[in-house]
């Protein structure tokens, strides 16, 4: 094999290396609603989801939300930390806003996908919580008491309301509707990056 072809493959290994995949590691949004939550109402509005078995980069979070689009108000969606007893923990970072005049019909629920920026990386096994506030706005968010979504029923939500944070849990009532995308880079790429850059290495030692 000549040395042109081997430095071929080798750079198709390193590109490799650096493919992601996203893995689905919550999702209740398939399933019928039974209901909305209103954010400026009844919240700030929290749902908790773990990474069970995963690690890596939250990518996208999917929300299904109802709302009025005259409205000029706004949601702020952000991400916490558990506090270690199933609650609300630390802010982490801000994943983005949604302005009401994004609706599309007052009478649909539309699904909303943010792109996270700056998130921190999330460790496995592990359990974090999705933080909806209003700022005067018409937003609901909704849920479903189906729990039989990915891993969905082991997790809670949060009503703040106006006589403190109350917790539930998804099996026994309702579930918020969202979905969260984590991406993290192919254990088998990074497998195969070791021997790429040695022959790499090897290559360029025999051109000197």
């Amino acid at each position: 094999m000549n040395k042109s072809l081997i430095a071929a493959l080798c750079a198709a290994i390193l590109l490799t290396c650096g493919s992601l995949h996203a893995t689905a590691i919550y999702d209740s949004t398939p399933w019928a609603s039974a209901g909305v939550d209103p954010i400026a109402y009844s919240g700030p509005l929290y749902s908790s989801f773990s990474t069970v078995g995963f690690a890596g980069q939250l990518t996208s979070v999917g929300l299904i939300l109802q709302g009025v689009n005259t409205s000029m108000g706004s949601i702020t969606v952000d991400l916490f930390e558990d506090s270690g007893s199933n609650s609300v923990g630390a802010h982490l970072a801000n994943i983005g806003s949604i302005e009401d005049s994004s609706f599309a019909d007052s009478e649909l629920l539309a699904l909303v996908v943010l792109t996270a920026g700056e998130t921190p990386l999330l460790a496995p096994d592990t359990r974090y919580w999705l933080g909806l506030t209003g700022n005067n706005t018409s937003g609901r968010w909704s849920y479903t008491t189906d729990s039989t979504g990915a891993p969905v029923a082991g997790e809670f939500y949060v009503t703040q309301g106006s006589t403190g944070a109350t917790v539930y849990a998804n099996s026994g009532y309702g579930a918020y509707q969202m979905s969260l995308d984590v991406v993290a880079p192919e254990p088998s790429a990074g497998f195969l990056a070791g021997p790429a850059l040695a022959l790499l290495a090897l290559l360029r030692r025999r051109r000197l």
